[in-house]
């Protein structure tokens, strides 16, 4: 799975590739752009659950990554924001959704 994030993260808004990204500064990056998303649109969520299990089994730690997450959301803030709620939804779902082709299962719909 984390060999999955890494590939499909770097190819986000012009990412370097996974040659020169580490696998830890991808899955930041993967998990800072679905804070955006669920930001610019109101019906879905970052499943924290299934993040914190992908990141367990990955061996990787949140913790250092929040640095890198905070300093990466500004930048997908401004890159989700010219779109319109629902275009960003779909996008959120299609790249973030349990099918997501960028990092499958991180956002999940919003409880009503």
């Amino acid at each position: 799975m984390l060999t999955v994030i890494a590939a499909t993260a770097a190819l986000a808004f012009g990412a370097p590739s996974p040659e020169t990204l580490s696998a830890e500064r991808l899955i930041a990056r993967s998990i800072s752009e679905a804070l955006a998303f669920q930001r610019a649109c109101p019906v879905v969520v970052l499943d924290q659950g299934f993040v914190a299990t992908v990141l367990a089994k990955a061996g990787v730690r949140i913790a250092p990554l929040m640095p890198d997450i905070d300093r990466q959301r500004p930048y997908h803030q401004l890159s989700i924001a010219p779109l319109e709620t629902i275009t960003a939804c779909r996008l959120a779902r299609r790249l973030f959704g349990p099918d997501g082709t960028r990092a499958a299962g991180f956002l999940s719909d919003r409880e009503r």
